[in-house]
């Protein structure tokens, strides 16, 4: 039988959104894939990053016993009478779903977060979304027989997720991944994920940035 991760590690690849926020990604004027290169950066006007998608932390082929489900709808505000966006609102919610290797519900995680940051990253000719926010809440459901972590009511940690097709070609979710009860922080607001962050292949679905 496949055990669940440890959740106590979040770390090793946690998840996704008890309700999801957003739909898929937005089409038309104005809007681009968020995996996609920005040109122009410096001369961004709020963002919108808007949709959902299923990722996966092995390829980008979607996992038989695993998976995961990010929604996203986030936007850069700018202060009153104009200038740079100063905040950010909205929400991100993902979710980790496990199955037993006979099909069957072995367990999930999912949370929630408020964004703080929505900005872009990089080149200024070959940018790429960053959105930032705390964790508000985390939900799981555990078939019977497993053992449930601890809530922890006062865990608000702050994490970081990044945009962008990676050089084998594929789009991918660079995600800074809190470690459940870990004190530490992994990420810092409006900052793009480090080195030590989780990169997650997108297999359906996808998001739409605005400028």
């Amino acid at each position: 039988m496949r055990k669940v991760l440890p959740v106590i590690a979040l770390a090793a690849c946690l998840v996704a959104a008890a309700a999801p926020v957003a739909t898929a990604a937005p089409h038309g004027a104005g809007w681009v894939s968020a995996f996609e290169p920005v040109a122009g950066a410096h001369a961004a006007g709020p963002l919108r990053l808007l949709g959902s998608a299923r990722l996966d932390v092995q390829g980008p082929v979607a996992g038989r016993f695993d998976w995961l489900d990010l929604a996203v709808d986030a936007r850069a505000v700018r202060r009153p009478g104009g200038g740079e966006p100063v905040r950010a609102e909205g929400r991100v919610a993902m979710k980790h779903t496990f199955l037993n290797e006979d099909g069957s519900f072995q367990g999930s995680v999912a949370f929630t977060v408020a964004v703080d940051c929505l900005t872009l990253a990089g080149p200024a000719d070959a940018a790429f979304p960053v959105l930032t926010g705390r964790v508000e809440r985390v939900d799981f459901d555990f078939a019977p027989g497993q053992d449930v972590p601890p809530t922890l009511p006062d865990w608000k940690p702050e994490t970081s997720y990044a945009f962008r097709t990676g050089a084998d070609g594929h789009p991918k979710v660079a995600w800074a991944v809190p470690g459940y009860g870990d004190p530490g922080e992994v990420a810092r607001r409006c900052e793009a994920p480090g080195e030590a962050a989780k990169e997650l292949y997108r297999t359906g679905g996808g998001f739409g940035l605005r400028r």
